[in-house]
């Protein structure tokens, strides 16, 4: 399928570029919805990779690129369940996400991310899996989740490239927000 258009995303093949564009207001959160269409864009990805070289990851959005997992709605699904169910759905949920983000890890196609606004939490951890990270002035980068303590759901073991933003990524920095030029200081890689 060289073009598709879902409820969060869409997907377009041109000139041996595959554009993917997250559309899910206000800023991309991944929701079920957006799993499930990613699970889609992934499940056509060998077609594509047969027809293209390079993969673009953007967003629609004004707000950013994506401002990670949809926590208010992970939230209201485990009301409506005793915390055994809660607890199973949440692992099948970082299941699920992990297979997309390691399928795009592994994609032969060159990956970019063109970033911008926020990419927080798993949307930075969807940056990530791409080959080069290009991002506005503006852009925000972040793992909120390092704030309390804990390891980001997916853990990306390769390197940005040297000379991308002027040089290797460092260690972590506790969850504290960079601007971009400083966007190497917040990488998962320990």
């Amino acid at each position: 399928m060289d073009e598709y258009k879902g409820k969060t995303l869409s997907w377009l093949l041109s000139g041996g570029i595959v554009e993917l564009a997250l559309d899910r207001p206000p800023a991309n959160e991944i929701g079920l919805a957006m799993l499930e269409d990613l699970e889609r864009f992934v499940s056509s990805l060998p077609a594509l990779e047969s027809k293209a070289s390079t993969l673009i990851l953007c967003s629609e959005q004004k707000a950013g690129f994506s401002a990670g997992a949809d926590l208010r709605e992970l939230y209201e699904q485990a009301q409506k369940m005793d915390a055994s169910s809660a607890a199973k759905g949440v692992r099948e949920f970082l299941e699920r996400i992990h297979a997309v983000l390691n399928r795009l890890d592994t994609s032969p196609l060159t990956t970019i991310a063109a970033v911008h606004g926020v990419c927080f939490g798993g949307g930075f951890e969807l940056a990530l899996t791409c080959d080069l990270i290009i991002a506005d002035k503006m852009a925000r980068f972040c793992f909120p989740e390092l704030r309390g303590a804990r390891s980001p759901a997916h853990r990306p073991q390769h390197q940005c490239h040297q000379g991308a933003f002027g040089g290797p990524r460092e260690p972590g920095r506790r969850g504290r927000r960079s601007p971009s030029p400083g966007a190497l200081d917040c990488s998962a890689n320990n």
